[in-house]
């Protein structure tokens, strides 16, 4: 009867060492998906800014409508930076008219509004590159998301692939110890039916 404790133990052991290393497998499979969806999450402010700015840009070119475009140019003129150039280049312009005594003449009118116009010109450009880089930055977290995407997709694979072959590595084991028993047992019934005895 030894070839059937033999047979058992093989059983066992090939069950439990398939079972170790599926475990194995889903342990690495599930920190993966915990990684990824860390890292997803962290890119995620970013890719939300770059869409809030790629929207901000495309109402500065009309394609949400006129009432966003409206609303764009609104912003732009309250915004701090536009209003400070604004009121420096017109202190500037009132300060020199002031000093030749032509505060409201007609050519100090005009150079206030060359500078108001000159400065929303140079302002209005700088104020659409900062909607520029951001939704930049969104794109490339959008592409880094992606990329880690189908990498962590790969690994994923690769350990769901692992599980199933421990798996199938034990079912062989275990096929294999039956048939090793089986195999066993058939000889000795032959020698002992045979004529050779046992042992």
């Amino acid at each position: 009867m030894p070839f059937l404790i033999s047979g058992l133990v093989s059983w066992i052991s090939g069950s439990e060492a398939a079972d170790a290393q599926k475990d194995a497998s889903n342990a690495a499979l599930a920190n993966e998906r915990a990684m990824f969806d860390t890292t997803r999450a962290d890119l995620a402010p970013y890719r939300d800014t770059g869409t809030s700015a790629l929207t901000k840009y495309a109402d500065s070119l009309g394609l949400n409508g006129n009432a966003a475009r409206d609303q764009f140019r609104t912003d732009f003129r309250a915004d701090p930076g536009y209003q400070y150039a604004f009121d420096e280049g017109q202190r500037a312009v009132q300060g020199s008219a002031a000093a030749r005594s032509g505060l409201l003449s007609g050519g100090a009118l005009r150079a206030l509004q060359r500078t108001g116009q000159g400065m929303a010109d140079q302002q209005y450009g700088s104020y659409l590159d900062r909607f520029s880089n951001l939704a930049n930055m969104g794109q490339n977290s959008a592409a880094m998301t992606g990329q880690l995407s189908n990498e962590s997709a790969g690994r994923q694979g690769g350990y769901i692939n692992d599980a199933g072959a421990a798996q199938a590595g034990g079912y062989l084991a275990q096929g294999q110890a039956v048939n090793g028993a089986i195999t066993n047992m058939l000889k000795t019934a032959g020698q002992l039916i045979g004529g050779g005895g046992y042992g």
